[in-house]
């Protein structure tokens, strides 16, 4: 089948290559074999690349990917799937161990990390949703928020961001969110009932004297402090940057924890992420019930899979970029067995 890998570390234009000969994928029983339309570029996908994460754990060489939409091609007898199913998920290929990921044709996933897009929602669309919808998903969860709860949001034009202002409009908290002045109209657009212009004034202002109940923090850096200053005892601090081996950062988040431990500060949590189909399944009723909106503002061929990671690196883009994976493309990608991926002869 059609993939794009890469095995050496470098330039998206230099290491990612599109190949026709990758094996497919053996199904294993409680596994549903997916035929796959199209998967979303995410940042986790061009550090790997780069070699941002302890080389020795990468598994190369590596198909990179994470989020994955589909039809269902294969699954076992008296299974909730069928084969024609229309189905999205997170597979394990955004961790950097996983040596199979999304950028090719063919997956199988356990039937659990499933669920089904709903009608009316695209390929594209349900492609965007997977690791996103799930990061903000499992962090709302492990801060047992409730209605009117106050929450921060930084970075809330974000690929996370946009969906932790939604997903949490959707269950009734307050929400703030940093951002430039350029997006600010955007975020107020998605609900955010607080849009903060970092660029004028420091969100501890804005904020005023109510504590927070929790602040998804997207931005690090002397983000970290300042906010959990502003968090109930009670609170909860996520931090986005889980995997980043910055010593700053590693020390910054041992400490949180620490004290978080010691209940001498608000929980911290190192927010990552797990496939997870029931939890996907209420993100697509979020969306039928007209609550969430999806922002995919690129499409590209696989073969174009290097462009897409420089866009989405560039942080040029304000939606996702979505790679469409089957075989309904532009004739002139070219000669797409024997060019990188992005530089089609």
């Amino acid at each position: 089948m059609r993939a794009v890998r890469f095995d050496r570390f470098g330039e998206a234009g230099e290491v990612l290559r599109l190949v026709e000969d990758q094996p497919m994928p053996q199904r294993k029983p409680g596994e549903v074999l997916v035929k796959v339309a199209a998967t979303s570029v995410n940042p986790i996908d061009y550090k790997i690349r780069r070699g941002d994460f302890p080389r020795l754990f990468v598994a190369l060489p590596k198909v990179p990917g994470g989020d994955v939409a589909g039809v269902v091609a294969e699954a076992d007898p008296g299974s909730s799937f069928k084969p024609g199913d229309r189905v999205m998920a997170l597979a394990d290929g955004y961790r950097p161990w996983r040596a199979w990921g999304t950028y090719c044709e063919f997956v199988s996933l356990p039937e659990a990390h499933l669920a089904r897009i709903p009608e009316g929602m695209s390929d594209e669309e349900a492609a965007a949703l997977p690791l996103v919808s799930l990061t903000v998903m499992q962090a709302l969860e492990v801060s047992n928020l409730s209605t009117g709860d106050r929450l921060l949001v930084h970075g809330a034009s974000g690929g996370v961001g946009v969906m932790a202002v939604q997903l949490a409009k959707a269950r009734g908290l307050y929400v703030l969110g940093t951002c430039s002045f350029s997006n600010a109209d955007y975020v107020k657009e998605l609900g955010c009932d607080r849009v903060i212009d970092y660029t004028k004034e420091r969100f501890e202002d804005a904020c005023g004297d109510a504590p927070l109940d929790c602040v998804i923090d997207g931005v690090g850096g002397d983000y970290e402090p300042r906010s959990l200053r502003l968090l109930k005892r009670s609170g909860t601090y996520v931090s986005l940057r889980a995997g980043d081996t910055n010593a700053a950062i590693l020390v910054a988040t041992l400490k949180g924890k620490l004290l978080g431990l010691l209940r001498l500060g608000p929980h911290y949590y190192s927010s990552g992420v797990s496939p997870n189909g029931r939890q996907l399944a209420e993100v697509a009723e979020v969306w039928k019930e007209g609550k969430l909106k999806i922002n995919v503002q690129t499409v590209l061929p696989l073969v174009r899979a290097a462009e897409a990671q420089e866009l989405v690196a560039a942080r040029h883009v304000r939606g996702k970029v979505v790679l469409r994976v089957s075989k309904a493309e532009p004739e002139e990608t070219g000669k797409e067995s024997t060019s990188p991926a992005g530089k089609p002869e």
